[in-house]
């Protein structure tokens, strides 16, 4: 991150935090969310989708001039760890100071934030699944076990798999089935 002596911020690092903050606002009607890994992978698909027209891009240059103009000298607390995770990742995914923003490098950057998960987190790959299971369950950014929500799998491509995650679920809890099905009362 660079801060200028006046406070002002790289033309990356400006881009960057207006982006996150007008994807927070777009996607969750809240002002900013902090940096998490399914934020991160909702961010890179909204960069996606968007940022197809050079028209497009050409506008955000011009908001962020803007914006950058009236903005507070300062930064909060989320802004920082933003910029800081995000020259983080740039520094060792990328060997830049501050890669540049946009669908490519934000997808890259929300698998770096998951591979740095606490290691007491399960990964998804962990429970053997089949490649459709496995791509089904990271295409719904289900990057862990205790993400893994059952219930979001009720719709044919989901149903197809459901019942092997299920089963792998059960299994890495450790039931292996012998007690039976409970009664239904």
């Amino acid at each position: 991150m660079t801060l200028h002596d006046d406070g002002t911020l790289d033309d990356r690092e400006q881009v960057l935090l207006y982006l996150w903050g007008r994807f927070c606002q777009e996607w969750h009607a809240a002002s900013f969310l902090s940096t998490g890994v399914g934020l991160a992978d909702e961010f890179s698909r909204w960069l996606a989708k968007h940022w197809a027209s050079e028209d497009w891009e050409l506008q955000i240059r011009r908001d962020v001039s803007i914006s950058t103009q009236n903005r507070d000298r300062g930064l909060f607390s989320w802004e920082r760890e933003l910029l800081e995770s995000w020259a983080q990742f740039s520094i060792e995914d990328w060997s830049l100071d501050f890669a540049t923003p946009g669908p490519n490098t934000a997808s890259g950057f929300a698998t770096w934030l998951a591979n740095r998960e606490p290691e007491t987190r399960t990964r998804v790959e962990q429970l053997d699944l089949s490649v459709r299971a496995f791509n089904l369950l990271r295409s719904r950014d289900m990057r862990f076990v205790d993400q893994i929500d059952l219930a979001r799998l009720d719709d044919p491509p989901g149903r197809k798999v459901k019942g092997e995650i299920a089963d792998k679920l059960r299994r890495w809890r450790g039931d292996d089935g012998a007690a039976g099905v409970p009664a239904r009362l």
